[in-house]
C-alpha cells in the first residue's frame, strides 16, 4: 500500500539575514535598484525566515462534495495580502506562486508583474531565487521525470511562507 500523503520535491527554511548576505538579489534594472535601496538601506537588519517548498501536482478527485463548500471558501475583494493565518491553532500561511513557470525569473529586470511586485515588497524573495540557483535546485514548474515516478504530474507549484 502506498502512502497517499503528498511529499514536497524540495523544502527548506532560510533565515532572511543569511539569504540577503550570502545570496543578495541581482538587480540589472536601475529602477529596481532604486526600489531596493529605499526598501533596504545600508544597515538594514533582515529578520525572520523564508520557508520554501516545491510540490508535485496531485490528480484531481473523480468527484467533489459541494455540501458546505460555500462555508469553506472566503472571497476577499481586495489586494493580495500577506497577513498571518488566524482562526486555527496550527494554521500555516501559504503563498502559492503560479505567476511564471520560472520562480521570480524576471525580478531583477525592467518587468513589473506579479513576481516582480512580490520581490519589490519582499526583497528576500529575490535572494531566495539566487540561493536556490546556488544549490542547483530546479526553480521551474514543469514536470521532471527524474524527480518522480507517476506520469500524472504536470505543473509543480512553489510555496513560500
Amino acid at each position: 500500500m502506498t502512502d497517499p500523503t503528498p511529499r514536497p520535491l524540495q523544502r527548506d527554511t532560510f533565515p532572511a539575514h543569511r539569504l540577503m548576505t550570502e545570496h543578495p538579489p541581482v538587480l540589472h534594472d536601475p529602477n529596481k535598484r532604486i526600489v531596493f535601496e529605499v526598501a533596504c538601506p545600508p544597515g538594514t537588519v533582515h529578520e525572520g525566515e523564508v520557508g520554501y517548498s516545491r510540490w508535485p501536482t496531485l490528480p484531481l478527485p473523480d468527484a467533489i462534495a459541494l455540501d458546505g463548500a460555500a462555508e469553506r471558501v472566503e472571497v476577499r475583494e481586495s489586494v493580495y495580502e500577506y497577513r498571518p493565518a488566524t482562526g486555527a491553532e496550527h494554521a500555516v500561511q501559504w503563498h502559492v506562486n503560479f505567476a511564471d513557470p520560472r520562480l521570480f525569473t524576471a525580478y531583477g529586470t525592467g518587468l513589473f508583474a506579479q513576481d516582480e511586485m512580490q520581490v519589490a515588497e519582499h526583497p528576500a524573495l529575490g535572494a531566495l531565487r539566487e540561493a536556490l540557483h546556488a544549490r542547483r535546485w530546479r526553480v521551474q514548474t514543469d514536470a521532471n521525470a527524474a524527480e518522480h515516478v507517476d506520469s500524472h504530474f504536470s505543473a509543480l507549484p512553489f510555496c513560500y511562507q
